[in-house]
This record gives structure tokens, C-alpha cells and sequence, in this order.
């Protein structure tokens, strides 16, 4: 009688929690406005199609041809900054379904009211973990949570789908040919991954039956690989990345054009060293997570979950050796193509993976200790969901007056230049420029911050 009432506690809490953050989430995205490229975007959305965009992208610019596809496609819809709210909604609900298909079929939690929250409570928390959280409101740059949402969907319908086998096969060669041609410091990880579970799978059937049985019966897994491989190449051979290497006196270029042994080591190591501070800054959101998958874990105790019955600390080990084999392997292909690791937007996938991470080894350990320190759990459990409220409920209060000020800011400015260019003005015009917050630089205030420009003509 007394779980049930913890559970009862507990559950609501988490949908208060996950109903809270889902708000804080919207109230940014409901002030958002367009962001420096998008002002680009939008103009040249309108003199070519986004197959035409992602062409001339593809030869004048980047390589990344299926990420200016879909953003060509997202600005021909949301190219006006009053209706960016209603593409944050869709943002979020894809992350929402695909996280919950995972604790549907892969953490197999039983209560559907668990099962929602815990999936909407995980994907706000992360969401906000990323290294800046304007990555997911700055509509040119979508496609950084499109590949991760594309690369999370690609993996459920390879390996845990139930779905018909025709439906799983073009879910993958869709969401593989996206991530072909994402981004050149991700797609190559997602290729790795999937190219050493294939050559594990082939040779462990091999050995059962003949190569062309084991084959045929993972020729989806090659096709993703081959697809992923190609467009990789197509990515990195574009004409247009020698362009963007050039822009700004040659800054783009690391030690693939000149490589030295001893300067790649160097900075390797500091590049990674660096990478690891900005992960542990972020410790609060971690720390915060993992009682929920303590809960999870115990939730599951019973269930014949099979990543579960690893012996304790050999799982957790070997999860620990992979999430930080996956963060070198990441940072260290950046410094070989760039010098140094790239903008920290597009290193959001790592918040991803180390979730992934926390999933495993707090869902494990609840399950363990699930019989002899259930009530530490539930108490656990209780503290985070009340925090996470606090916390949502916090940022909304701090934060709403000031993403309120600058939306109207923005929204004057753009009014302003709107109405001189009608007007067939061709003087130099400044526009004053925005009074930041103080406590800009303590929060998540990135959505403001690339935002702000002085308007010179």
C-alpha cells in the first residue's frame, strides 16, 4: 500500500515536471524570432527552390546537401518570425514521439501516464543540456536536432521496430540518406557505429551458416552503411567546402592540409581537455537525470529487460569506456579537419549520447538495488521532480520579462527597416543597439544573444 502511494506521489510530480519544463521550453519559443543566417535564408528562399538552394549550397558554400534540403524546405514555411512558434512545437513533439517509442519498446515502461511524462521530462532535460540552447530555436541550424532525432528513429527501426519490415526499410534509407548529408563531424560517428555492429552481426551468422545467408539477412544494415558512406564522400568532395575553408584568411583549415604529428597530439589534447570542462559545467543537468532513470530502473524490476541483466559494474564500465571513446573519437576528428573543435552547436549530439548513457546506468542500478533501497529511490525520485520544477518555474519567472523585451526590440527593428526599404531609402541607418541583461552570461540566454545586430546599410 505504501508503493502505491509513492508511485501515485511520484507520478504526478513527474507530469507537473514534465508540464513545466515543456513550458519553459515554449515561452522561449513562443518570442522567438529569426536569427542572423535566417535573415539570408529567407531572402534567397525566395528566388529558388529548396532543391535549387541545396545545389547551390552544395557548390558555392558546404557540402552538407540533404541539411540545406530540409532547411530550404523549413524556410519556404516558417519564413516570417511571427509564426516560429508553431515549428519549436514541432521540433519538440518529434522528440517527444521518438523518446517515447524508446521507453515503450526498449525500457518497456508498463503506465502510458509514466511512460509520456518520463519520455517529455527526459527530452526537455536534454534539450536544455546542449551547449547552447538558441541551437534548437535558431531555424538555420534546426537540422543539428534533426539529425540527432533522424539517427535516434534510424536505430529504433533497425533493431527494435515491430513495425512491417517494407515500413522499417524505407523509415531507414530516408533517415540514413539525411544523415548522409547532415554534417561532416557527425555522420562519419554514426557510420562507425553502424559499420562495426554490421561486420559484428555478419561474422557471428557467418559462423552459423554460409556468407550469402548472413548477407541477405542484413542487407538493410549494409544498404544504411553504403548510404551513409556515400554521402559522406559526396559531403567532404563538394566544390563549395573549399570556398567556406577560405572564408575568413583560411581559419577553417586543421591538420588534414598540413599535418604535424606533434601539433595534432597538442592540440588534440587540449581540444579534448576543453571539451570535457564544457561537458562538466553542464554536470547539473546530469546529476539532475539520472534519479529519474534510478525510477525507471526500479519501475522495471520484474520485466525481462535484457540490457539489465549485465552484472552491475562490467556494464557500467564498458558504457563508461564507449560514452568517452565516442567523446574523444568526436573532438579529435574536428581538430583533424578544423584545427580545433567546431561551434559548439553542432557538438549537441554529445548531449544526446551522454543521456543515452545515463539511461543505461541509472535504469541498471535501480534495478539492482530495487529490493533493498527502493524507498532511497522513490525519496530520490521526489527531490528531482520538485527541483526540476523549481528549476523550470525559476527560468520562466527570470527570463520572461527580458525574452519578452528583446522580442519587441527585435520586432521594432525589423519594422523600422521594413518600412525605410519600402520607402525606397538608400541612407545609412543605425539602429540602437540592444541593453543586455546582467545575468546574461550565468544562464541559458544564447537565444537572445545571436540574435543581436546593429543594422547598417
Amino acid at each position: 500500500m505504501k508503493e502505491i502511494v509513492w508511485n501515485r506521489v511520484i507520478k504526478a510530480l513527474l507530469v507537473v515536471a514534465a508540464v513545466c519544463t515543456t513550458a519553459y521550453l515554449l515561452m522561449l519559443g513562443w518570442f522567438n524570432t529569426l536569427s542572423l543566417d535566417d535573415y539570408g535564408f529567407v531572402v534567397n528562399m525566395t528566388r529558388y527552390t529548396p532543391w535549387k538552394w541545396a545545389v547551390l549550397q552544395y557548390v558555392a558554400w558546404s557540402g552538407r546537401f540533404s541539411n540545406y534540403f530540409i532547411s530550404g524546405c523549413m524556410f519556404k514555411i516558417w519564413n516570417n518570425s511571427d509564426i516560429l512558434f508553431s515549428w519549436t512545437i514541432i521540433l519538440l513533439l518529434i522528440g517527444y514521439s521518438i523518446t517515447y517509442l524508446y521507453m515503450r519498446d526498449v525500457l518497456k515502461v508498463k503506465e502510458v501516464v509514466n511512460r509520456c511524462a518520463i519520455a517529455v521530462l527526459i527530452s526537455n532535460i536534454t534539450i536544455m543540456s546542449v551547449f547552447e540552447i538558441s541551437t534548437f530555436y535558431w531555424l538555420c541550424c534546426a537540422g543539428y536536432f534533426l539529425e540527432i532525432y533522424a539517427t535516434l528513429l534510424l536505430f529504433y527501426v533497425l533493431f527494435m521496430s515491430k513495425w512491417k519490415g517494407w515500413v522499417n526499410a524505407i523509415i531507414a534509407i530516408v533517415s540514413a540518406i539525411y544523415i548522409s548529408g547532415s554534417a561532416e563531424n557527425y555522420t562519419p560517428l554514426v557510420l562507425m557505429i553502424l559499420g562495426v555492429i554490421w561486420l559484428v552481426v555478419l561474422i557471428r551468422d557467418t559462423k552459423q551458416s554460409s556468407f550469402k545467408e548472413a548477407f541477405g539477412k542484413h542487407w538493410l544494415l549494409f544498404t544504411i552503411c553504403a548510404i551513409l558512406g556515400i554521402g559522406f564522400i559526396a559531403m567532404v568532395a563538394a566544390p563549395g567546402n573549399k570556398v567556406r575553408m577560405a572564408y575568413g584568411d583560411g581559419e577553417m583549415t586543421g591538420s588534414m592540409y598540413d599535418f604535424n604529428l606533434a601539433t595534432f597530439a597538442k592540440n588534440t589534447i587540449n581540444a579534448n581537455v576543453i571539451f570535457m570542462l564544457r561537458v562538466i559545467s553542464r554536470s547539473l543537468y546530469w546529476i539532475g537525470v539520472l534519479p529519474i532513470f534510478l525510477y525507471v530502473g526500479k519501475l522495471l524490476k520484474g520485466n525481462k529487460v535484457e540490457m539489465l541483466q549485465m552484472k552491475l559494474w562490467k556494464g557500467i564500465v564498458l558504457a563508461t569506456l564507449l560514452l568517452l571513446g565516442f567523446i574523444f573519437i568526436a573532438v579529435t576528428s574536428c581538430v583533424y579537419g578544423f584545427g580545433w573543435y567546431p561551434p559548439l552547436r553542432s557538438m549537441s549530439f554529445v548531449s544526446y549520447a551522454i543521456m543515452v548513457y545515463l539511461a543505461y546506468a541509472g535504469c541498471i542500478i535501480g534495478y539492482k538495488i530495487a529490493d533493498k533501497k527502493g524507498q532511497i529511490v522513490n525519496g530520490l525520485a521526489v527531490i528531482c521532480a520538485v527541483c526540476w520544477i523549481a528549476f523550470a518555474g525559476y527560468r520562466m519567472g527570470t527570463e520572461y520579462p527580458e525574452v519578452k523585451r528583446y522580442h519587441d526590440y527585435v520586432t521594432k527593428r525589423d519594422d523600422i527597416i521594413q518600412r525605410l526599404v519600402t520607402e525606397g531609402n538608400t541612407e545609412t541607418y543605425y539602429v540602437e543597439c540592444f541593453e543586455w541583461p546582467k545575468w546574461r552570461r550565468i544562464h541559458t540566454y544564447e537565444l537572445l544573444s545571436i540574435n543581436v545586430w546593429v543594422q547598417r546599410k
